[in-house]
Formats: structure tokens, sequence, C-alpha cells
């Protein structure tokens, strides 16, 4: 699924500011982002974004740049990873579940998190 418009643009000014999403609402505005069902961010720069009760189903961040990303008490099921840019990414208290990270760079750290991944190589 394509990414909503209003989300690409949170997206695009976080390159001019630090964006960050709190219980699906971006700070200082009233911008909704909570449910991300098959969205595709393939190769799009996600880098220092923070997603806090994020339900992100079936979506696709293959190839993308998640560094110093951090997913706090987000339920993560049925995406791909693969070959994207995790250094310094956090999931913390996630549920982190049938997702695959197969080739994914970077040291994926995780804090009581419950995780069921495919991490092979």
């Amino acid at each position: 699924m394509k990414i909503p418009a209003e989300a690409m643009a949170l997206i695009n000014k976080k390159k001019l500011q630090n964006a960050k999403i709190y219980n699906g609402e971006r700070e200082n505005t009233d911008f909704k982002l909570k449910e991300m069902r098959e969205w595709d961010f393939s190769s799009l720069d996600l880098s220092e974004i923070f997603f806090y009760n994020c339900i992100i189903d079936g979506s696709i961040f293959r190839k993308a740049n998640l560094r110093n990303c951090k997913f706090i008490q987000c339920t993560i099921e049925n995406c791909n990873f693969s070959r994207a840019e995790l250094a310094g990414a956090e999931f913390i208290q996630c549920r982190l579940e049938n997702n695959d990270f197969r080739n994914a760079n970077g040291e994926i750290k995780s804090t009581m998190s419950y995780c069921s991944n495919n991490v092979g190589y």
C-alpha cells in the first residue's frame, strides 16, 4: 500500500526537524499515525523518528534507513526489514512477531520485547 500523503509530508518535514510520533499523534500537531498496515517504506530515510504505541503490520522497510529510530510499545508484525540500516535502532517494550530482518545492517537492540522473527542471514 502506498504511504498516505500526510505520512510522507511528516517524513519529509522530519528532515528539517526531529519528528516524533507519540501515541499516534505527532508532537505539536493533530496528525494521526497510529496504524500502518501494508505501507511501503522501502529505501526511505526514517532515521531518528520515534514511534510510540503504533501498530505496524505487513509493512515493508526494505533498504530503509532506520538509524537511531526508536519503536516504543509498538506492535510490529509481518514486516520486511531486509537490508534495512538498523544501527542505533531500538525496539523497547514492543511485540515483534513474524518479521524478516535478513541481511539487515546494524545491531537490533531490544529491551523487554516479545520477539519471534526471522533473523537469518
